[in-house]
C-alpha cells in the first residue's frame, strides 16, 4: 500500500460510513440525539472522584514581603527593533585568562 492507494479506499469506504443512519446511530449512542440525560450512571463518573478531594497539605503562611520592582527610568531596556541595537550578550571570554575577547 502506498500514498496512491489511498483516494481509492476512501473512495469505496467513506459513502458507506457516511449513510445517515450510521451518522444518527453515532449520536444515539452517546445521548445526545434523542436526548437522554440518564445516558451516564455514577458509575461512568467514578474515576474523577480521586482528584476532587480537599487539599490535605496546609496552606502556607509566609507573607511575601517584597514589595514590587521598580526599574529606573535609565536601566530600562530601549523599544524598538532588536537588531537595531547592540547586544550585551556578545562578549566572549578566553577560558584561560578570563579576559574578554572582542
Amino acid at each position: 500500500m502506498n500514498i496512491y492507494n489511498i483516494s481509492g479506499i476512501v473512495k469505496t469506504a467513506l459513502p458507506q460510513a457516511c449513510k445517515p443512519i450510521n451518522i444518527k446511530a453515532g449520536f444515539r449512542k452517546t445521548g445526545i440525539y434523542p436526548l437522554n440525560v440518564n445516558i451516564f450512571t455514577e458509575q461512568d463518573f467514578m474515576p474523577s472522584y480521586g482528584t476532587e478531594r480537599p487539599n490535605t497539605e496546609p496552606e502556607s503562611t509566609v507573607e511575601n514581603k517584597v514589595g514590587p520592582a521598580i526599574i529606573p527610568e535609565n536601566d530600562r531596556p530601549k523599544t524598538g527593533c532588536s537588531k537595531d541595537s547592540e547586544s550585551t550578550f556578545s562578549v566572549l571570554f578566553q577560558a584561560d585568562t578570563g579576559a574578554p575577547v572582542i
